[in-house]
């Protein structure tokens, strides 16, 4: 095995899919047998990348505690690991993920809370744009204002539910106790997630 493809293809099954055998030859041992040192490298990969996981969805790692938070994460990220070296955007797809997960089939709203979460990340993270001038827009000859077309800037993302996914993420901010009581069956509407002075809000 010499070329570079091959030897990632193999170093990739071996830390994510635990399929050794191609790579074991070219370990060396070093204080530890190659079996031991590709589990030290597997562990430390799926912590750090669990890490993120729990940085950029905070809120569904609250709900659902830490160990069942730390299996559906290894689930996830044999099934989808990252394809960007930037951690901070490592997590599109889970909220897909966890919608599949049989684990969480007891939790139907926590799919839409991690993609409120997900939603509230994006606008965090992107670009600063100017506001729309009001001046400019009135400047519009009223002939040609029937085919404007407004969108959405990139810091503001619309997450409908059927669950009033806006107040459980209230609800589990750090500030907040967590106490709160929310009927499930009062229905959701379209959070709008957008970015405020201290970053993401709903």
């Amino acid at each position: 095995m010499t070329a570079l493809r091959e030897l990632q293809a193999a170093f990739r099954a071996a830390i994510l899919a635990g399929e050794e055998d191609a790579l074991l030859p070219l370990v060396r041992p070093d204080g530890l047998s190659p079996r031991q040192r590709l589990a030290v490298y597997r562990n430390n990969t799926f912590m750090s990348l669990a890490d993120a996981l729990a940085a950029n969805f905070p809120v569904v790692r609250r709900l659902v505690g830490e160990s069942f938070f730390r299996g559906a994460a290894r689930a996830f990220i044999r099934e989808r690991p990252p394809r960007r070296p930037c951690l901070a955007e490592y997590g599109d797809g889970f909220a897909d993920f966890l919608a599949a997960f049989p684990p969480a089939r007891a939790l139907p709203y926590l799919a839409d809370v991690a993609r409120l979460e997900w939603a509230v990340g994006a606008c965090e993270r992107a670009p600063e744009r100017p506001a729309l001038d009001p001046q400019a827009l009135g400047a519009v000859p009223p002939e040609e204002r029937a085919g404007l077309r407004l969108r959405l800037d990139e810091a503001c993302r619309l997450v409908e539910s059927p669950f009033p996914i806006d107040r459980i993420w209230m609800a589990n901010q750090p500030e907040r106790d967590g106490e709160e009581v929310i009927d499930l069956g009062c229905g959701g509407g379209p959070p709008l997630g957008g970015r405020g002075r201290g970053g993401g809000v709903v």
